[in-house]
């Protein structure tokens, strides 16, 4: 079963294991801008790599090392120039997933409240375009109304870091800016049992 509680919103009391996966209302987006106007692309398929588990035991996060997948082709920028021309910028036909493989989490503000939100320190590679690069961010992890994990957070990146070059339309007139902005709110929910 995939499982995932990158999330995971600790407690200072000694607890059972318990694991979660990852949510269908999870969501992802990349923001960026060009010559003349912002876009934003939503992920309409997120999933967890097979094998994959993070859960909690107290303050302790205990992983067997996660990865998140984006399937490339599951990137709706809402225009079907920009999706064609994104796809073929991120070299989907060979590198057809990016991926983030988690390394570490570090909880960089705790709370005897469960309920409180905590931030993460998460580190991971992110592999885009058949490039690999090591990257940091914080992630505000809560329990939510239902008990379900949710964190939210966002990474900002540079396209060429991953020799990715930015795309151009209209023979070279508008051109997309190199900064993009990976937004999340993923949600994972208690594995029964």
């Amino acid at each position: 079963m995939l499982l995932i509680g990158v999330l995971a919103i600790s407690s200072s009391a000694p607890v059972s294991a318990q694991l979660y996966e990852l949510s269908p209302l999870s969501q992802l987006q990349i923001e960026g801008t060009s010559s003349i106007n912002a876009f934003t692309c939503f992920a309409e398929e997120l999933r967890i790599k097979e094998g994959g588990t993070i859960g909690l035991r107290g303050a302790d996060v205990q992983k067997n090392y996660v990865t998140i997948i984006v399937p490339i082709r599951s990137l709706d920028c809402q225009n079907r120039k920009m999706n064609r021309d994104l796809l073929k910028a991120l070299k989907s036909d060979t590198y057809p997933e990016i991926s983030f493989y988690v390394i570490n989490i570090e909880v960089a503000t705790d709370s005897q409240d469960s309920r409180q939100a905590r931030e993460l320190w998460v580190t991971g590679n992110l592999e885009l375009a058949g490039k690999s690069r090591e990257i940091s961010f914080l992630v505000s992890g809560y329990l939510d109304e239902k008990s379900r994990l949710r964190g939210e957070g966002h990474v900002d990146l540079l396209m060429t870091a991953f020799d990715v070059k930015p795309p151009t339309a209209l023979f070279g007139l508008i051109k997309a800016r190199d900064e993009i902005t990976i937004r999340f709110n993923l949600v994972a929910e208690k594995v029964p049992g």
